[in-house]
């Protein structure tokens, strides 16, 4: 039996919710110019003006990337992507977990168990521990946790998936990526020909993974069949909560699971 590997996304895979990220632009359009803290006001306005990917970049991996597109067009000025590492590890951004939309952890820590489990971000390494303490996660359960280095000859998270497929001495075939980014997970994994899966909810992830690794997932449908029921027969008329059902439903529908 060849063995599987599974590699998971930390923010926004293993908690979701619409909210989750809503407060990080604001934290980075205020902190953008310490990112390059070398460069005169006016070497940083002609850098605006020259580089519209750095007036958009908002994540980590569009940050960095921008950094390099800077570096290449400006090489004489003093610009390097350490100030923005060196600040990422200095702030921890607030990010909104909603507690309904997290891993089933029990779920985790047994997957962690049974196969070799990598969690690879985009986020800071202080950033991961941060949080997963406070999921009550356990790095200790993973075989890794990965922070995305941004190499400049590729900043997506490929050469992290490559060394992970070199380390396990696996066909990339048996590389199962999960993350909620088709951008920043999913197609950097489709380029070494990994198998993927688009995480909308956190609660769904038991069922995917168990699906795309062949494995028995009667009790994840009774699951999703009972929230489903929850919602349905619920009289509450939040918004809110509506629109979580909504999205829910819309989740549900995207795995093609018919009840």
């Amino acid at each position: 039996m060849e063995k599987k590997v599974i590699v998971l996304d930390f923010d926004g895979t293993l908690y979701s919710g619409e909210h989750k990220f809503d407060l990080i632009p604001d934290i980075i359009e205020k902190n953008k110019r310490v990112f390059l803290p070398h460069l005169t006001d006016k070497e940083y306005s002609i850098i605006c003006q020259e580089i519209p990917s750095w007036n958009t970049a908002i994540f980590g991996s569009e940050i960095t990337k921008s950094i390099t597109e800077i570096i290449a067009k400006f090489p004489e000025l003093p610009i390097s992507t350490k100030d923005f590492y060196d600040w990422q590890e200095s702030y921890i951004l607030p990010i909104i977990i909603d507690p309904e939309q997290v891993i089933d952890m029990d779920f985790l820590q047994q997957l962690c168990l049974d196969y070799p489990v990598y969690v690879v971000s985009n986020s800071a390494p202080q950033h991961i521990v941060h949080y997963m303490k406070e999921l009550s996660i356990n790095p200790k359960w993973f075989r890794a946790v990965i922070s995305n280095p941004f190499h400049e000859y590729d900043t997506t998270k490929k050469p992290c998936y490559e060394e992970i497929v070199k380390k396990e001495n696996i066909e990339p075939k048996n590389l199962f990526v999960f993350g909620d980014s088709r951008t920043s997970d999913l197609n950097p994994a489709k380029k070494i020909s990994a198998q993927t899966g688009h995480v909308r909810d956190a609660r769904l992830i038991p069922y995917m993974v168990k699906s795309a690794l062949n494995l028995d997932t009667t009790k994840e449908i009774e699951y999703i069949k009972n929230l489903l029921h929850s919602y349905s027969s619920s009289n509450n008329n939040d918004p809110e909560f509506n629109h979580k059902k909504e999205l829910l439903i819309s989740y549900v529908k995207e795995l093609d699971l018919e009840f």
